[in-house]
């Protein structure tokens, strides 16, 4: 798999940063009336699968889609409010599933001679993901739209923050590939098929990108347990993929 050209990431750049703004804006609006309180947070997505636009962006074109899912785990402090929203700012790790990224192939044909056959140099690269992982730091918001009977509320979540890319991708290239051989003389010579046979680990920072953007867009309800704890559930974009998540928020000294 090639590297991702300046003309991608661009593209995969630009609308998440648009996001990002809207959701620092959209924070003024979690203000509560009622006391806020320091928090400790904790979330946990069992799997997240990528989105068909992301897949459709990083695939190649001569390949199968892109396969990418996982699972992603945070911790963090912040600051809310029982039957408000709040914030926080959380160490985020998001392993990826070890397997097959993409398989491509690559077919180059070409006459040796008038009125010889056509030979064809053929090769099918396997791209696999070993001990992939995302780490960084990010800042997300509950904003709290509305509190059912003092137990129930219903809003959204919004995150945003930066990671670094780690681990590796295994790339085993298998084929045919013609070489010409000259005759003893050195008169003439013919075109011989070798096996092609290539087995390369290399960094998945060095064949994607370095630093990866996360972001958080979901659907999000809270239910209020005691005033100082709080059980959510979330379903929506987990960059690069989407999936379910669960939470728990606990503010400290709330009664």
């Amino acid at each position: 798999m090639g590297q991702l050209s300046s003309l991608r990431a661009r593209r995969l750049a630009f609308p998440l940063i648009a996001l990002a703004v809207v959701a620092l804006g959209a924070s003024n609006a979690a203000a509560q009336s009622e006391p806020s309180h320091w928090a400790v947070t904790a979330s946990f997505t069992p799997e997240w699968k990528i989105l068909g636009s992301i897949q459709d962006l990083l695939s190649e074109d001569n390949g199968t889609p892109i396969n990418m899912e996982g699972s992603e785990f945070s911790i963090g402090v912040g600051r809310g409010s029982t039957h408000g929203g709040d914030w926080n700012i959380a160490y985020v790790r998001k392993p990826f599933k070890d397997g097959v990224l993409q398989t491509s192939t690559d077919s180059n044909c070409f006459t040796p001679a008038p009125n010889q056959p056509q030979l064809c140099n053929t090769s099918t690269e396997v791209d696999s993901l070993q001990g992939v992982f995302e780490q960084g730091i990010e800042a997300s918001w509950f904003l709290s739209f509305v509190t059912i009977k003092n137990r129930v509320q219903a809003g959204l979540g919004v995150g945003v923050g930066f990671a670094t890319f780690n681990g590796d991708i295994r790339k085993v290239t298998t084929g045919t590939e013609y070489n010409f051989v000259p005759n003893p003389n050195n008169q003439g010579g013919t075109f011989r098929a070798t096996p092609v046979n290539e087995d390369e680990t290399v960094k998945i920072a060095d064949e994607l990108l370095p630093y990866f953007l996360l972001f958080n867009l979901e659907a999000e309800g809270s239910v209020i347990i005691t005033p100082a704890l709080k059980a959510k559930v979330a379903y929506g974009v987990s960059f690069p993929g989407q999936g379910f998540r669960v939470a728990l928020t606990y503010l400290i000294g709330a009664k």
